[in-house]
């Protein structure tokens, strides 16, 4: 770092603690480390020490990553030129990883800035200092994954021998003394779920027949009124559960479980081969690639499945109505077969202005940085992520976005450090049909 002659010396204060516990106490964890920061400032007033009174504290979230809101934010008054120096209780509470230390040497490097522990004898502007902070972080991290593996080996070790480790409760089954047991009325819900597939043979169809005779997941919790009908993904999860035929599944293999099976030998395997049948015919055209399957609806709750026609040696990709598929009458206000790509191109251009939208009012660095590589992230993984349904009615088409969902594969894939957005969507287009020159059904917005 660059030697900073100047006769004050602004001083940020960072606290952490990994887990809430204890917070809610008149004196915790984070106001101890914070007294220890201040009095160290105030032992250096004579060089010109000053504190900055901004509180910049995050309790409850993990050194092992730099996804914390007050450590992102005083970055941003380091790059703003707002702190000189970053005081901190012990180096851990600033990071545990030696990649994030690189990247905080890096950014603090940049602007200036050098940091203090107050328990920990070291100074950054020297490389013994440096390699002194290595060393100590390379235990850290040492312990942070030494502590990590003992978890996974002992998960490994109950899911061997059976035993429930945790995690959401499948549906049919209830947790007592943890261990699951069957939850008979939901375990009657499953058991016509396996049978109703071996029947229908398709997720997408036994979707729509559940949904009609209004069988229902758990209530949300957060929202116990409202409905929750089981999802194309909700379903396959079910069906491919290895719980439900009394059996636990770790790295690949198959366990016996400490818990009672809801179906029986023979329908989990008649299930699993219809399933993998079913995969392997989807699968046998790689070109053809459908982004919004099991995604489109009409206003009457009927259902578009992929479909693809040729002509003079050309497929053309569809997106049809069941009505059209079961020999149903349908209602004649819809469109019953949608271009794959017209509809498509809409969804995309509609879910990437809103992705505009969404960071246009976040900090500078961050929402230029979104807003001009967003492209880099492929549609299918957005749309896979974000979008929940897409209703087509005689006017209009509704998109139902889960943009936490969305920003959070915007910050993996484009590897910026932000905080995730937690709302959803619900954006209303209206369109029009219009005919290309060779009768091709166009879409476009208003």
């Amino acid at each position: 770092m660059n030697d900073k002659k100047q006769s004050q010396l602004r001083c940020a204060i960072y606290t952490r603690k990994s887990t809430n516990h204890g917070l809610e106490q008149d004196f915790n964890s984070l106001d101890a480390q914070l007294e220890a920061c201040k009095a160290y400032i105030e032992s250096q007033k004579t060089l010109g020490w000053t504190l900055n009174e901004k509180s910049y504290s995050d309790g409850g979230y993990s050194g092992g990553n730099l996804n914390r809101p007050s450590l992102q934010e005083l970055l941003q008054d380091c790059k703003d030129g707002l702190v000189d120096t970053i005081v901190v209780y012990k180096i851990d509470r600033l990071t545990r990883s030696l990649i994030d230390f690189s990247k905080l040497i890096k950014i603090l490097d940049d602007h200036s800035v050098t940091f203090i522990s107050v328990t920990q004898n070291f100074n950054t502007t020297t490389s013994m200092g440096r390699l002194t902070l290595n060393v100590l972080l390379s235990f850290a991290q040492f312990e942070r994954e030494l502590s990590s593996e003992r978890v996974r080996d002992k998960i490994a070790a109950s899911k061997k021998k059976g035993l429930w480790t945790g995690g959401g409760v499948p549906f049919g089954y209830n947790v007592e003394n943890k261990t699951l047991v069957i939850n008979p009325q939901e375990a009657n819900v499953v058991k016509f779920i396996f049978k109703k597939y071996l029947e229908l043979r398709s997720v997408d169809i036994l979707r729509n027949h559940l949904k009609k005779l209004d069988i229902q997941r758990r209530p949300i919790k957060r929202r116990p009124n409202a409905k929750n009908f089981f999802s194309r993904n909700s379903l396959y999860t079910m069906l491919r559960n290895p719980i439900y035929v009394g059996k636990t599944k770790h790295k690949g293999k198959l366990y016996k479980g400490a818990h009672k099976s809801i179906v029986s030998q023979e329908v989990w395997n008649s299930v699993q081969a219809v399933l993998e049948g079913n995969r392997v015919h989807q699968t046998s055209d790689v070109d053809r690639v459908f982004l919004l399957k099991g995604l489109i609806f009409d206003s009457d709750g009927t259902a578009f499945s992929p479909s693809f026609s040729k002509k003079s040696k050309k497929e053309y990709r569809y997106y049809i109505s069941q009505n059209i598929l079961q020999n149903k009458e349908g209602s004649t206000k819809f469109l019953q077969r949608v271009p794959a790509d017209e509809i498509e191109r809409l969804v995309e251009g509609i879910l990437r202005a809103e992705i505009v939208k969404m960071f246009r009012g976040r900090a500078k660095l961050e929402s230029e940085m979104v807003i001009k590589h967003q492209e880099i992230v492929p549609i299918k993984e957005l749309i896979s992520a974000g979008v929940e349904k897409i209703i087509i009615n005689a006017k209009n088409i509704n998109i139902l976005i889960n943009m936490g969902l969305v920003s959070k594969i915007l910050r993996n894939r484009l590897n910026i450090a932000f905080s995730l957005v937690d709302k959803r969507l619900d954006v209303k287009k209206p369109y029009i049909v219009t005919r290309g020159p060779r009768g091709a059904i166009l879409l476009t917005l208003k």
